[in-house]
């Protein structure tokens, strides 16, 4: 029997949303290794997550509003303002080096007028 929605059990496209999640966790699970033993190793190996998780899938960047969360509720015993403003400062950092990566992508990729006129990029184009 073959099953008539193999999207389902064959979904090759979703594996940039699981290599999004799971750098997301580990730059999580990093983070709060580094409030609690304030090691640069944990700081620098929780940016290169965030960084991965943002070049996997742009909804990444949702962990700069996650973190803080997270650490405020869960390490309520370990919060200082100091800690979180330097990993903040390197997840700023990271994201802006994302932002730029991703501007001048798109700004080589550029816009022409051809585009509209092509029908790969304009599905619409032979529509009546």
């Amino acid at each position: 029997a073959h099953p008539i929605h193999t999207e389902v059990v064959a979904n090759v496209k979703s594996r940039d949303e699981i290599f999004s999640f799971l750098f997301m966790i580990l730059s999580l699970i990093t983070a709060h290794r580094y409030f609690v033993d304030q090691k640069m190793k944990s700081l620098i190996l929780s940016a290169v997550c965030f960084l991965s998780a943002l070049l996997s899938k742009e909804y990444g960047a949702t962990l700069i509003f996650l973190v803080p969360l997270s650490l405020f509720i869960f390490q309520q015993r370990e919060f200082q303002i100091s800690k979180l403003m330097r990993l903040f400062g390197a997840y700023f950092a990271v994201f802006v080096f994302y932002f730029l990566l991703r501007k001048n992508a798109v700004d080589v990729m550029g816009k022409s007028d051809l585009q509209d006129k092509e029908l790969l990029n304009n599905p619409f184009l032979l529509a009546d």
